[in-house]
C-alpha cells in the first residue's frame, strides 16, 4: 500500500480521474434527445433477448442497458453506463501511454481526455460509439501492445474485446482492420509476400475469435420469429456509398473543437514509431467515414478516435518544457479569452435553423449574430453564436501556423509564445462550450424546457416532434403508437412522419394534444408548423428569450 501511495504520477492521475467524474456527474441528468431514446426504450418494451426493430444494431448494448436496469427504475442509470465506460478509456489511456512513452505523456493525455468537451459528451451520450467503443477499441489496443511482450493472455482478450465490439456494433470490423493494418507495418518490407503471410497467421485466430463472439447475433436473430437483420442491412446499405461529404469533417472540426484538433495536427510534426497504432487508428476511421460513410450521425462516428488523439497530443506536449512564465501566460491567454467567448455571447441574437446552405450563406454575408445548434440526432442540447465559433477557429489557426513554424525550427524569436496562445485560446473555447453544455450560462437550456413541457396535462391522442417528449409522457408508447392505431405519433424533428402516418387527418378527425420541440429551430416551410395552424396554443416555453416549446390543444 506505502509503494502504491509513493507512486506520485499515479496518485495524480487518480485526481484527474476524480475530477473527470466531478464534471460529467453534472450532465447526467440531462434530458434524452431524439436517437438517444432509441437506446433507453428498448429497455422498456417486448424484445427477441434484446433483439429488435428499434436499434439497428447488433444486441450488447441493450443488454448492458437491461442489465443495469433491472436494479432501478432510475432513467439517470443510461447516463451513468457510458460514464462508467468514458473513465476506463481514460484509465487505459493513461496506461498505453505510460506503456509507450512515459509517465508525462500519460498524465498529460488523462488531462486531455478528462477537459476535453467531446470526450465529456462521448461520455454521456446513451448510444454506442461514445461510451461503449470508444472504450473497447482503446482496452483492445492495450490487450494488444501487452502480448506483444510474449503475454498470450493478452492476446485473447484483444480479440475478446474486438467480438464484443463487433457485438456492440457491426462497423467496429474497422477495430479488426487497424489492427491488421498495425501488425502489417510492423516489419520494414510491409508489401512483401512473407509478411503478409505472417501478418495474416498473426491477426487470423484473433479475428475467428471475434467473429465467433459475433455470431451469437445472427444465430439469435435465426432462433427469433422475426427477421430482425433487415432493417439493419437496409440501415447500412443506405449510409453506405463512396464519395466526400462535407458533413463529416465540419461536425469533427466543431465537436473535438480547436483544442483537440489543433493539438492532434501539430502533434503530426513530431512523429515518433511509437505513434504508429495511433496515426493508423485515426487514418483508418477517417478514410471509413469521410469516404464510405455519407450519411449518419459523423459526431458520433468520430467518437472512437478521441482516445487516440489525447494520447498523440499528451505525448507532444509532454516533450514542452513549460517554465512559471509560460504557465502564467496560458492561465492569462485563458481567461482573457474566455471574457472574450463570453462577450461575442451576450446580446441577442438570431434563432437559425441548422441547415449546413444557412450557416454557408451567414459565413458568405460575414453575418455573426446566428446561433448555432450543438446538436445532431442525439444532442447534446446546447446553442453558441457563431461569431465565437469563427474567431475561436480564425485566431487557433493563425497561432498554429506560427507554433508549427516554431517546431520546425524556422520562427525562433515568439515561437514557444505563439503555442502558449494556441493553448490558452483552444482551451479557452474548449472550456466555453464545456460550460454551455453543461451549465448553459449564456444561451437558452432545451434539456430544461422538455422537462417543464412533460409536466403538462394532455389529452389523447398525443403528436410530437420529439421522442424524448414522447418517453418521458409515457414510457411505452412505442407499443401504442399511433400509426399503428394507438395515441401516441411522432411526426419526426422536421415533419417528415406526418404524411407517411396520415397524421393531419387524425388531427383533424380525433384532435387531441401537440408538443412541439422548437430546437433545433423549424424552417419555415416544415409541415409541423402547418400542422398546428388549425390548433390552439395552450401555452409556450422559453428560455433566456427563446422560445423553445409550445402545446397546442386540437
Amino acid at each position: 500500500m506505502n509503494k502504491f501511495w509513493k507512486d506520485k504520477t499515479f496518485v495524480f492521475f487518480l485526481i484527474l480521474l476524480i475530477i473527470a467524474l466531478g464534471i460529467r456527474i453534472i450532465g447526467v441528468n440531462q434530458a434524452f434527445f431524439d436517437d438517444e431514446i432509441d437506446y433507453v426504450i428498448t429497455t422498456k418494451i417486448s424484445t427477441f433477448y434484446g433483439l429488435n426493430n428499434i436499434v439497428l444494431h447488433p444486441p450488447l448494448v441493450t443488454w448492458v442497458n437491461m442489465f443495469f436496469g433491472l436494479f432501478t427504475t432510475s432513467l439517470l442509470i443510461y447516463r451513468f453506463v457510458p460514464l462508467i465506460l468514458g473513465l476506463l478509456t481514460i484509465f487505459f489511456v493513461y496506461l498505453i501511454s505510460r506503456k509507450l512513452y512515459d509517465e508525462k505523456s500519460a498524465i498529460f493525455a488523462s488531462a486531455i481526455m478528462a477537459f476535453s468537451f467531446y470526450h465529456v459528451l462521448a461520455s454521456l451520450q446513451v448510444g454506442d460509439e461514445g461510451g461503449f467503443l470508444a472504450f473497447l477499441y482503446t482496452f483492445a489496443f492495450y490487450c494488444y501492445l501487452n502480448h506483444e511482450n510474449g503475454k498470450k493472455h493478452w492476446y485473447y482478450l484483444s480479440a475478446i474485446a474486438a467480438g464484443l465490439a463487433l457485438l456492440a456494433k457491426e462497423s467496429s470490423i474497422l477495430l479488426l482492420g487497424i489492427l491488421f493494418i498495425y501488425e502489417l507495418t510492423n516489419k520494414n518490407k510491409f508489401v512483401s509476400f512473407e509478411n503478409i503471410k505472417r501478418t495474416v497467421i498473426k491477426t487470423l485466430p484473433l479475428a475467428i475469435i471475434a467473429f465467433l463472439i459475433f455470431s451469437i447475433y445472427p444465430l439469435l436473430n435465426l432462433l427469433s420469429p422475426i427477421d430482425y437483420t433487415e432493417g439493419v442491412k437496409n440501415t447500412v446499405s443506405s449510409y453506405f456509398s463512396f464519395g466526400f461529404n462535407l458533413q463529416g469533417p465540419g461536425l469533427l472540426l466543431l465537436w473535438a473543437t480547436p483544442f483537440l484538433i489543433f493539438l492532434t495536427l501539430i502533434s503530426l510534426l513530431k512523429i515518433q514509431k511509437e505513434d504508429r497504432l495511433f496515426l493508423i487508428w485515426i487514418g483508418a476511421s477517417l478514410i471509413s467515414y469521410l469516404f464510405f460513410i455519407n450519411l449518419g450521425d459523423h459526431s458520433r462516428y468520430f467518437m472512437n478516435v478521441i482516445p487516440a488523439m489525447a494520447i498523440l497530443s499528451g505525448r507532444f506536449l509532454s516533450k514542452i518544457k513549460f517554465t512559471k512564465k509560460n504557465v502564467i501566460l496560458f492561465i492569462l491567454i485563458f481567461l482573457i479569452f474566455f471574457i472574450v467567448l463570453g462577450i461575442y455571447n451576450t446580446g441577442n441574437f438570431r434563432y437559425i435553423p441548422r441547415d449546413l446552405n444557412t450557416y454557408l450563406n451567414e459565413l458568405k454575408n460575414f453575418r455573426g449574430d446566428g446561433l448555432f445548434s450543438y446538436t445532431t440526432s442525439s444532442g447534446p442540447l446546447f446553442l453558441v453564436s457563431i461569431a465565437s465559433i469563427i474567431i475561436s477557429y480564425f485566431w487557433a489557426f493563425f497561432f498554429f501556423i506560427l507554433s508549427s513554424l516554431w517546431i520546425k525550427r524556422k520562427l525562433i524569436a515568439f515561437g514557444k509564445i505563439s503555442f502558449i496562445i494556441l493553448l490558452g485560446i483552444t482551451f479557452a473555447f474548449n472550456i466555453f462550450v464545456l460550460q454551455e453544455y453543461l451549465f448553459h450560462g449564456f444561451h437558452a437550456n432545451p434539456s430544461q424546457v422538455i422537462k417543464e413541457m412533460v409536466k403538462e396535462p394532455y389529452q389523447l391522442p398525443v403528436y410530437s416532434d420529439n421522442t424524448a417528449i414522447l418517453f418521458y409522457l409515457n414510457e411505452k408508447y412505442l407499443e401504442d403508437q399511433g400509426r399503428k392505431g394507438g395515441n401516441w405519433y411522432y411526426t419526426g424533428v422536421y415533419g417528415e412522419y406526418i404524411d407517411r402516418d396520415n397524421i393531419k387527418k387524425v388531427v383533424k378527425e380525433r384532435g387531441g394534444t401537440i408538443f412541439l420541440l422548437n430546437y433545433p429551430i423549424l424552417p419555415e416551410n416544415s409541415p409541423i408548423l402547418e400542422l398546428v395552424k388549425e390548433c390552439k396554443l395552450k401555452k409556450s416555453f422559453t428560455s433566456k428569450n427563446i422560445e423553445l416549446g409550445q402545446i397546442y390543444v386540437c
